[in-house]
Parts: structure tokens; sequence; C-alpha cells
């Protein structure tokens, strides 16, 4: 089966990563990333460790790039000078 790429959808929004994503998400790139990262290396458990929480710090960044920010009080957006 081929997948074909969907090119002539246009979407009302813009698709922000990150904004709603599940913790159960987040967790699993961070596991995918991680395995990717050991494949084909001779690992310990601590290895695994280390390398897991470092990726999910990568990946919680990138998802925190795409998140907006709202202030407390006014629920208005930050600006830059804040």
């Amino acid at each position: 089966m081929k997948l074909r790429l969907c090119t002539n959808i246009a979407l009302k929004t813009p698709i922000i990563i990150g904004e709603n994503m599940k913790p159960e998400i987040i967790e699993a790139l961070a596991l995918e990333l991680t395995k990717s990262k050991l494949a084909n290396k001779d690992t310990t458990a601590s290895d695994w460790v280390k390398t897991y929480e470092a990726s999910l710090s990568e990946v919680k960044g990138e998802c925190d790039k795409g998140r907006t920010r709202l202030k407390p009080a006014t629920a208005g957006r930050l600006s830059s000078s804040n």
C-alpha cells in the first residue's frame, strides 16, 4: 500500500506542535528518540535512562517553542517586553 501526500488541504487554523500534546505522546516521542540514538550500540541500563531523560528534555523543549504564553491575570498574550 502506498501513501500519497495531500497537498491541497487548506487549514483554517494553523497546527501548533506541542500546544495541546498529551504527556503520553511526549513520552512516546522521547522513547522513540532514545531508541534511535542508542540503535546498534552496546549500552547499559544507565545509558538508556540518561539518554531517555535527555530525549525527554529535547522533546519538551520543542513542544514549548510552539506554546502560546498567556498572562495569568488577564489571559492575554505576553508581549516580548515582559
